[in-house]
């Protein structure tokens, strides 16, 4: 419950019964996101450039993709496709060149896990 940012349970009983009471947030003032995500989100700024490591560096797609997963660290490959114009698998094949370089990272599950972008391999401008 905690790792979600949710209230504890209510436990009731009685001599006999007993009832346990889940306090469900209101999800259109408090989304998983804004509740989950909101401490993990690196600063990172918009302009996310070129010089990664030595000998590394980024093209114009793979900048867009992490200016588009600053803005949303949920952001699906889909998502991705859709906002940069580009096929789903040209995606996955520049997500991949990321991941292999240690500059981005998938943090939880497919469906409600972020990407998470590290820093530390990006000099930013």
């Amino acid at each position: 419950m905690k790792n979600y940012k949710l209230e504890e349970p209510e436990i009731e009983y009685d001599k006999v019964w007993f009832r346990i009471i889940f306090k469900r947030p209101d999800l259109d003032k408090n989304s998983y996101q804004d509740r989950v995500l909101q401490n993990k989100v690196t600063d990172v700024t918009t302009n996310v450039t070129v010089n990664v490591t030595p000998n590394v560096t980024l093209n114009d797609t793979q900048k867009q993709i992490l200016e588009k997963i600053n803005e949303n660290p949920g952001i699906t490959y889909n998502e991705l496709s859709d906002q940069t114009n580009k096929a789903r698998r040209t995606i996955v094949r520049n997500m991949q060149k990321l991941k292999d370089e240690d500059i981005v990272k998938r943090v939880g599950s497919d469906k409600t896990g972020h990407w998470e972008i590290n820093t530390d391999k990006i000099e930013e401008r």
